[in-house]
């Protein structure tokens, strides 16, 4: 975790599904993957994004201590849909439970001022500039089987250089930190 310490190092909180949901919705983001050029990554939902401004230690030494008691969180997935947005391509629109938002609320109160980060629970299916409008729609219109999420475990992941604006940007993602959380 040492060679972090950048300040173009971006740094987010993710919450992963449980290994059964996991492994099904990473199929669907690989299918996507192969069929637009894209890159798979980790099925999540970002319960926390810091950009630059704090150093990946201070975030993962903060996290352990508001992770201690917390219990697997979930969300209800509401809608699939598609943007212009690199980061929100394809995704399914999530409502999230109230132990979901009593992470994010401590996580929020402990960096309020220094970075406030707006919850806005989704799980993204794909990144790509490669994607039409029209294929977006389509490829909304074809999700399903993704319905009730449950998160066991949270990740910090990083990417130095700053921010996720393309497909090479996700490829340099990496994993820091990982924890799970207590029983469902």
């Amino acid at each position: 975790m040492g060679r972090f310490m950048s300040k173009e190092s971006d740094v987010s909180v993710w919450l992963v599904p449980v290994a059964e949901q996991e492994e099904r919705i990473q199929g669907i983001i690989e299918g996507l993957a192969e069929k637009y050029g894209c890159v798979p990554f980790i099925p999540h939902l970002t319960l926390y994004h810091l950009g630059v401004d704090v150093p990946v230690e201070e975030v993962v030494e903060a996290l352990k201590n508001v992770l201690v008691g917390a219990d697997w969180v979930g969300a209800e997935a509401v809608d699939v849909g598609y943007s212009d947005a690199f980061t929100k391509t394809l995704f399914v629109v999530c409502e999230v439970d109230r132990g979901f938002v009593d992470l994010y609320e401590r996580l929020r109160k402990m960096w309020k001022g220094v970075h406030d980060y707006e919850l806005n629970p989704h799980m993204s299916l794909a990144y790509s500039t490669k994607m039409s409008e029209e294929e977006k729609k389509m490829e909304a219109g074809r999700v399903s089987g993704i319905d009730k999420l449950v998160s066991d475990r949270v990740m910090v992941v990083v990417r130095e250089g700053g921010g996720v604006k393309r497909e090479s940007d996700v490829a340099d993602w990496e994993v820091v930190f990982e924890e799970k959380l207590g029983d469902e």
